[in-house]
């Protein structure tokens, strides 16, 4: 049953609460489909990243529920759309335990083969997260401020490959399971991966010319000079 006033009370005809991650300010919008009217809200997730927000519209036809939000490292999460069909005279909408998928953030995009893939983020705050990485599963869990990291050694994958990584929670609901946002991570042949300048995992005349028209610091000393052609000459050769 869906909550609703009592008495004079106007009648709540759409509520939806689910979990996110712990402080978030989550946005919520209620559009018709195709051309219906729109209406937004916002809640913000309590510490164990809970939440819950109410309509007091009187919607008519299908109507799409878009729900998004940020963490506190700025990193968005993938949009959750849940479609319901209002009736005249019909049962209110009631949509509990949403689950938002968790953020994602890799260190680096491109990392020298064999070094370990880090991936972090935040989602629901002591709870399972599988991390995907070419399809295959990797579980860990998050803490109690629903950050979670994981550490991926990438030789187990081809030198030189692009490997996906996205992530999900362990939960169960019956709204489904939805991933991150994906992110895609060169392994680089070489052991310098900053050289490969064009992020095609290999260090090659390519990379050369891309340097010689705009020379990169490679060293990180806030200049640009023959120490920086030396590090990358040695990747090259």
């Amino acid at each position: 049953p869906a909550p609703g006033g009592s008495g004079g009370a106007p009648r709540v005809r759409a509520f939806i609460s689910g979990f996110a991650y712990p402080n978030a300010v989550i946005h919520i919008t209620l559009r018709g489909i195709p051309f219906g009217d729109t209406f937004e809200e916002e809640a913000t997730a309590a510490s164990d990243g809970s939440f819950s927000k109410s309509f007091l519209t009187s919607p008519y036809g299908l109507y799409t529920f878009i729900i998004s939000t940020k963490d506190t490292d700025g990193s968005s999460s993938t949009r959750k759309g849940i479609q319901f069909e209002f009736q005249r005279g019909g049962a209110s909408l009631y949509k509990d335990k949403i689950i938002l998928p968790p953020t994602v953030k890799t260190e680096r995009s491109v990392i020298a083969w064999g070094d370990d893939i880090a991936v972090s983020g935040n989602t629901v705050p002591n709870t399972g997260v599988l991390v995907e990485v070419d399809g295959t599963s990797y579980e860990t869990k998050s803490d109690e401020s629903g950050a979670y990291r994981l550490l991926i050694n990438s030789a187990r994958f081809a030198p030189g490959s692009k490997v996906s990584v996205r992530v999900r929670s362990a939960m169960i609901s019956e709204f489904g399971n939805d991933y991150s946002i994906s992110k895609t991570i060169t392994l680089s042949a070489t052991s310098v991966p900053k050289a490969d300048l064009n992020a095609d995992g290999a260090v090659n005349i390519k990379d050369f010319s891309v340097f010689v028209a705009n020379p990169v610091d490679m060293n990180g000393d806030g200049a640009v000079n023959s120490a920086d052609l030396s590090i990358f000459l040695r990747a090259f050769i």
